[in-house]
């Protein structure tokens, strides 16, 4: 009896070791809202941004919150929240970084990578020589651009410059025809200047000669004329005009010979005229003169004065005629007052 007591009670005792375990664990019920999912997280780099995908198992994640940190120093590159897409897009380039994602219904998601190098995100020239830019254009510091040619045509990426676009890159003889200085056809008299054929009026070596009458003067016909009184009377003075084709001959060059043989020259006033003074008796020579030469020449008589001519009236004695001509009748008058009243004195007896 005594051997088998202990042996019943066994089973009663390991019914109680088991209760007392099962009442030491806490049961808890599933709760929806315990961020039981996961979230897939992938990160592209490229030279135009990084962009940060968020999706899950129902497709992209909204409102998820991103993190960018470099590594190791844990400096903030990046913070936002993805989009509508599950995109978020940040800047950078030759880093390290953790990219963290964390939102409440999943389980946050870390990614660490490598952004792009920087040294990738250099742009790319358009060009590195001319053949790889239209005919018309050339290779400028990496990019096409239209070849500068101001007188000449751009062929193969070249400008080739013509000899002339206008007159003033050829010699004064020649002028510009087709991109090439060429000599000015000669039309007969007269000569190439400045690019062009000046055609003379008249000129020796083949010209024509001017009409009767006409001087030849700068290969121009030119009647030039000086009219002056045909006489006049020593120590009065004379006006004359000089007229070149009928218009006033102004600054011209003329000369004035008295009757002793003496010149005395000058030149003409705006209005073609100048004076000349008759100081003696005798012919005088009026010369027009063109290039130092004579071109018309006319005679002037100077006469001596009256006998008694004190010469011509000046403008003050011929207001005083009137003058004189009353105190002359006053003096008439009063002497036929005297004449009278002695005759009628004599008739009285006095």
């Amino acid at each position: 009896m005594k051997a088998t007591k202990p042996m019943r009670l066994m089973p009663l005792f390991l019914v109680l070791i088991l209760a007392g375990l099962c009442f030491s664990f806490n049961y808890y019920p599933p709760d929806d809202n315990d961020p039981s999912d996961s979230m897939t997280v992938s990160v592209i780099s490229t030279c135009d941004g990084n962009t940060v995908s968020v999706t899950g198992n129902d497709g992209n994640i909204s409102g998820a919150h991103v993190s960018v940190k470099e590594v190791p120093s844990a400096n903030p590159v990046a913070t936002g929240d993805t989009d509508a897409g599950g995109l978020f897009v940040f800047e950078g380039c030759g880093k390290k970084v953790d990219v963290k994602v964390t939102n409440p219904d999943f389980f946050s998601e870390t990614v660490t990578l490598e952004l792009i190098g920087c040294g990738q995100c250099v742009p790319q020239p358009a060009c590195l020589d001319d053949t790889q830019c239209p005919a018309e254009q050339a290779c400028a510091q990496g990019e096409c651009a239209a070849v500068v040619c101001q007188c000449g045509a751009v062929e193969n990426h070249t400008c080739v410059e013509y000899e002339c676009c206008d007159d003033s890159a050829c010699p004064l003889t020649q002028a510009c025809a087709d991109n090439s200085c060429q000599d000015v056809p000669s039309g007969g008299c007269g000569i190439v200047a400045n690019h062009t054929f000046i055609a003379y009026e008249c000129g020796t070596e083949g010209c024509p000669l001017c009409q009767e009458g006409y001087e030849c003067i700068g290969n121009k016909c030119i009647l030039s004329e000086v009219a002056c009184p045909s006489s006049g009377v020593v120590g009065t003075t004379g006006v004359c005009n000089a007229t070149e084709n009928g218009l006033p001959c102004a600054n011209c060059d003329y000369v004035i010979t008295d009757p002793a043989g003496r010149n005395a020259t000058g030149l003409t006033d705006g209005n073609g005229s100048f004076s000349l003074p008759l100081s003696q008796q005798g012919k005088y020579l009026v010369a027009l003169l063109k290039d130092g030469r004579a071109v018309r020449i006319i005679e002037i008589t100077s006469m001596p004065r009256a006998s008694g001519d004190t010469g011509t009236p000046t403008a003050a004695s011929t207001d005083l005629m009137p003058v004189m001509f009353g105190i002359l009748l006053l003096l008439l008058l009063a002497a036929a007052i005297y004449i009278w009243r002695g005759r009628a004195a004599k008739k009285r007896g006095i």
